[in-house]
């Protein structure tokens, strides 16, 4: 991204700048520890300018890694302390309430099993299936991915803007 980057330690429910700021805004890691979002998001939205992108990071709800996470909590084994995930559905819900539109919606990173198996698929790919054939499943994979990569993978990523009034 060219121009200047800021990263500042400040409190995300009331931010030092004032209205329309930032052109892009990323939340990577960060509402997943709040128990309620809607200051944070709101406070998102008043800094971001009205041509700009709020891009959103967050844990995805329906993977190995979610699994894994509740079951280190409930034990008192989850180092970063509560954390929720979220969902297509909740990114989609977050633009009626916060007049956002959802411009695109993907997912990132494979999750330990998963990796697993594409480790095992690469080398078989170079061993037993034709190279026609391993073709034809990594192009499969590859729109698999990009169409419902955000169900599955580990992450959730949202790119919003602020809808026009």
């Amino acid at each position: 991204i060219p121009g200047p980057q800021v990263s500042l330690p400040i409190r995300a429910e009331k931010m030092p700048f004032s209205n329309r700021f930032f052109d892009i805004i990323l939340s990577q890691g960060t509402i997943e520890h709040f128990k309620d979002i809607s200051k944070i998001m709101k406070e998102q939205v008043r800094v971001l300018k009205n041509t700009g992108y709020l891009i959103i990071n967050v844990p995805q709800t329906f993977s190995y890694y979610t699994f894994k996470k509740h079951w280190a909590m409930i034990r008192n084994r989850w180092d970063p302390g509560w954390e929720t995930q979220y969902s297509a559905f909740n990114f989609k819900n977050w633009v009626r309430k916060f007049n956002l539109s959802l411009i695109e919606l993907k997912g990132q990173s494979y999750d330990s099993k998963i990796t697993e198996l594409v480790k095992a698929y690469n080398i078989l790919s170079k061993i037993v299936i034709p190279k026609g054939i391993d073709r034809i499943i990594r192009k499969t994979w590859g729109n698999i991915v990009n169409k419902y990569g955000h169900l599955f993978l580990v992450e959730i990523i949202g790119v919003f803007r602020p809808k026009e009034n």
